[in-house]
């Protein structure tokens, strides 16, 4: 089964059990269907903050709709599911109305944002903020017309082994990264929409603009390098269960 139905599955298993839930299964739906994250990432309005615009091409209507629209090349092509399935992770970026002909329906495309090839991943643990800055996909050229490139979102770090294409050199000057204020307001703002604690965004600035822009948000992430991830996730099981929680470990 896909993510979406595993969802389905877990949230029928815990109110047949009673089961408390650390967080909202609802919002948890939403981080796995990425058009529905996008539609409402588009209507929350965090101030000083973008998202790519996007569609979803689910029949050859949206496809020749698409090919008319005034979304601007290269676009970045996702699986509608975010989880769950083998191609969750496959990718493509476009550079061509054909591209769009030969790709199994549905999908959702994005606008590419050129940001340095550099992703911020914001991990959110029961309202604090860990920032990580990682390697991300390379600027890439916009108006020449040229083959898809097809990647696996989780392996950016094979970028020249998955597409045959170098990586891009790091700019003069990298976009600078927002303040920790500015990551705190944005994940307040996602945790009380989604209704979530524990989340991760990604969030990239673009190049030339130094416009911000998050292009990702999904439910538990690795948190790896989070200093006292344990800690904060044990208070957070004991507060749902009504207990009292141990000490915090030194």
């Amino acid at each position: 089964p896909g993510g979406a139905e595993k969802v389905d599955r877990l949230e029928e298993y815990t109110r047949l059990h009673g089961i408390p839930v650390v967080d909202s299964i609802a919002g948890v739906r939403r981080m796995v269907d990425r058009v529905a994250l996008c539609d409402l990432l588009q209507t929350m309005k965090i101030p000083g903050v973008c998202t790519p615009r996007h569609t979803l091409v689910a029949t050859r209507d949206d496809l020749d709709q698409l090919q008319s629209t005034s979304l601007h090349f290269p676009l970045l092509m996702k699986s509608t599911q975010a989880c769950g399935t083998p191609e969750a992770h496959s990718m493509k970026i476009l550079f061509d109305p054909n591209h769009l002909t030969d790709i199994p329906l549905p999908y959702l495309v994005q606008e590419f944002v050129n940001h340095g090839g550099m992703v911020v991943k914001v991990y959110v643990a029961d309202g604090q903020v860990f920032p990580v800055c990682k390697p991300s996909i390379p600027d890439q050229p916009q108006g020449d017309v040229q083959t898809a490139v097809v990647f696996h979102s989780g392996k950016i770090h094979e970028w020249e082994r998955m597409t045959g294409r170098a990586a891009s050199r790091p700019a003069a000057e990298a976009p600078s990264v927002p303040c920790r204020e500015t990551l705190q307001h944005i994940a307040s703002a996602l945790g009380r929409t989604l209704d979530l604690s524990l989340f991760g965004f990604d969030l990239v600035v673009e190049t030339h603009s130094g416009d911000c822009y998050i292009v990702d948000v999904n439910y538990f992430p690795g948190y790896v390098g989070v200093p006292g991830f344990f800690d904060i996730v044990l208070q957070r099981l004991f507060s749902v269960a009504g207990k009292t929680p141990p000490p915090c470990s030194s």
